[in-house]
């Protein structure tokens, strides 16, 4: 079949060339068909499809995928694969099982690497950390709004006046984390309830501003399940699974 339809949505439509076929000629015969089509419906347009070739490509699904162009870098589409909100590890992540799917590695070679990237430990806090913006007033928000927490808790702690447009860094934390006392300076002011009789702060709040995050806070079980999840979209689901809740007793240290 000299040309076979891969994928198609309002971006475009990607499909796959045979060597001997014209791509030129289509390309004129597509752009024509596109303006009679238009014309049927009493209208006119300018809209012009352009072709661009890639050496490969995976769509998870509609308007999901990533594109190999000829000089190896990727292009990425889709929530499920491109979100601001996500962390820098997300992204690392992504774009190295990406690339395992796109040459096809064995089972051997990706088994590894997700039982190393499962080790939450091993990351630096930077590449935890997400962001959630505000973009109105706090009164205008639900009261369990993430960012509506999250601007309450920076006013707070840190007198940080909360001003639409304003964006905050924040991790995940782990639920009921009891905080010792000599912790209580900088946390006190999250919001957490206070045992006075144990000297303890038992918190119900499962996210923390980046700016008091430490590793000892973080609840590593979500961050997993964020990369057994993204490894699911590629069909390593199965894989990550594995270490989604243990990762094993030895970790690598060292590597990120």
């Amino acid at each position: 079949m000299p040309l076979k339809l891969i994928e198609s949505d309002t971006d475009g439509i990607h499909v796959q060339w045979d060597p001997q076929f014209n791509k030129e000629e289509f390309l004129v015969d597509l752009n024509k068909l596109i303006v009679n089509e238009v014309s049927n419906w009493g209208m006119a347009t300018d809209m012009k499809m352009d072709g661009t070739d890639y050496a490969s490509a995976y769509f998870y699904k509609q308007k999901n995928y990533v594109l190999k162009d000829l000089d190896g870098n990727l292009k990425w589409t889709g929530v499920a694969f491109k979100s601001s909100s996500k962390p820098k590890m997300y992204d690392q992540v992504r774009d190295e099982l990406g690339n395992f799917k796109l040459r096809d590695a064995s089972t051997s070679e990706i088994r590894p690497y997700l039982k190393k990237v499962m080790h939450i430990e091993n990351w630096a806090l930077n590449t935890l950390t997400m962001r959630r913006n505000i973009t109105k007033q706090l009164s205008e928000y639900q009261k369990n709004d993430l960012g509506r927490r999250l601007a309450m808790m920076a006013q707070q702690l840190h007198d940080q006046e909360p001003i639409p447009h304003t964006q905050y860094e924040y991790v995940f934390s782990k639920e009921g984390y009891q905080y010792k006392a000599h912790e209580f300076p900088k946390l006190k002011k999250l919001g957490v309830k206070i045992n006075v009789d144990s000297k303890k702060v038992f918190t119900s709040e499962r996210y923390m501003l980046a700016s008091v995050a430490e590793h000892k806070f973080l609840d590593y079980r979500r961050y997993r399940d964020m990369i057994a999840d993204l490894a699911g979209y590629f069909g390593y689901g199965n894989l990550a699974d594995t270490y989604r809740r243990d990762p094993g007793i030895t970790p690598i240290t060292g590597w990120m």
